[in-house]
């Protein structure tokens, strides 16, 4: 686990996940963040697509912190109350629904999607394709943020 702090960033707690202690990786993550105590500021938790789940969202939202992670394209979600994947929710986003933001040196084209997710009852998936390649489901990656508050 690392903290950041303004331009710092921290090595804060480790832990060696063994397969045979029976504790999950979920699990364990979950125990880390229980670990962490409040501060009176913004707190972002940061995961990989691998961590995206119920549990440790729920274990941030409750601490009032935010949680921006990885999505994995075939995640559910519900737009206009409609079940589908982030990769077949996306075939219906058009390049002219799209903005274009610069991340460094590469441009991406993003669109907002706001709404429910499976076990998510309201948060902000970005869909992201670099402009230098088709807007397909291999080409796409997707974000999702809690706050959905900060465009």
């Amino acid at each position: 686990m690392m903290i950041r702090c303004a331009h710092r960033a921290f090595p804060y707690a480790f832990a060696c996940y063994d397969k045979t202690s029976g504790i999950s990786k979920i699990a364990l993550a979950r125990q880390m963040i229980q670990s962490l105590h409040g501060w009176n500021h913004r707190v972002y938790v940061l995961f990989d697509s691998w961590y995206t789940s119920k549990s440790l969202i729920e274990t941030c939202l409750t601490k009032g912190w935010y949680v921006i992670a990885a999505l994995k394209t075939n995640r559910i979600l519900y737009p206009q109350g409609i079940r589908q994947s982030a990769k077949e929710f996306a075939r219906y986003i058009d390049v002219s629904d799209t903005h274009l933001v610069t991340v460094g040196g590469e441009t991406y084209r993003v669109y907002r999607y706001e709404g429910a997710l499976n076990d998510i009852p309201n948060a902000v998936v970005l869909f992201c394709w670099k402009t230098d390649q088709p807007m397909t489901s291999e080409h796409l990656r997707c974000f999702l943020s809690t706050d959905t508050k900060t465009e």
